[in-house]
């Protein structure tokens, strides 16, 4: 999660690093601290906090305390972007990585897709004119290391998705994306996004779990509705019915308790 919405700031005055984690999902939130708590121990500095249009939780950790050696021997660097370097300057510095994914089960590794999407995909639905509809599942990623390395993932979780440039970016990458309907499907298949997680920059959907539109889209896909609006506003109003997880992955995420 310090990969897609958190990062790790270094603070000298203190002697220490702040864990953070930013973003608008209080549900993701939950299981930033849950994570952090069960692995590492201790409480967070602050919880929820509200900064700018989104929440912030933080975590603090000595320089060279267990959690903190423990993260730096997973990947060298947290910092997903340049910041206030310029591009040239931040080639030069070490990649974050998520290639420890590599020795953990395949449960885990589903578990590490699900919790990135939520915080940085989503799935889109394009209306060309004169078209069918097209949908399209992203995940956001502009830096060039772990775009590859998340694209390296999906396809091992037989979700094949393609890089995606943008221009506008510092990298000039957007990220990943399919409009292939067997890897949504299979995201779906594996729980899609984490419960609770809404599209906030949807036009149509703002506000709607991200999982109500992904699963009124499998729905349409799969012939079980011929109504994408009826069958998304039907999983918005709560109507799951009985979600098939392959067994074992019915990721314990989805049932921590709002107070946790």
């Amino acid at each position: 999660m310090l990969l897609t919405d958190g990062c790790v700031i270094k603070r000298n005055n203190r002697k220490s690093y702040f864990l953070v984690y930013y973003g608008k999902d209080a549900v993701l939130h939950r299981i930033f601290k849950f994570l952090v708590m069960s692995g590492f121990g201790g409480k967070p500095s602050c919880f929820l906090a509200h900064h700018k249009r989104a929440y912030r939780t933080v975590f603090e950790r000595g320089l060279n305390s267990k959690s903190t050696n423990t993260l730096f021997s997973l990947t060298p660097s947290f910092k997903t972007s340049p910041g206030q370097k310029n591009t040239v300057e931040y080639a030069t510095m070490q990649s974050p990585k998520i290639e420890f994914l590599s020795d953990e089960s395949f449960g885990v590794k589903v578990l590490a897709f699900r919790l990135a999407m939520s915080a940085d995909g989503n799935v889109a639905i394009i209306n060309a004119a004169g078209r069918r509809l097209k949908f399209r599942l992203r995940l956001g990623c502009a830096h060039p290391t772990l775009a590859k390395e998340w694209g390296a993932l999906a396809r091992e979780l037989k979700i094949p998705m393609n890089l995606a440039k943008d221009k506008n970016t510092w990298s000039g990458i957007q990220g990943l994306n399919t409009d292939r309907k067997d890897g949504m499907l299979k995201f779906s298949d594996y729980g899609g996004f984490i419960n609770g997680v809404k599209a906030h920059k949807s036009r149509r959907y703002r506000g709607f779990e991200k999982n109500a539109i992904l699963f009124g889209i499998r729905d349409l896909i799969t012939g079980k509705s011929n109504h994408l609006k009826e069958a998304i506003e039907k999983y918005e109003a709560g109507s799951w019915g009985s979600l098939a997880y392959p067994t074992g992955l019915r990721s314990f995420f989805d049932g921590l308790p709002n107070g946790t």
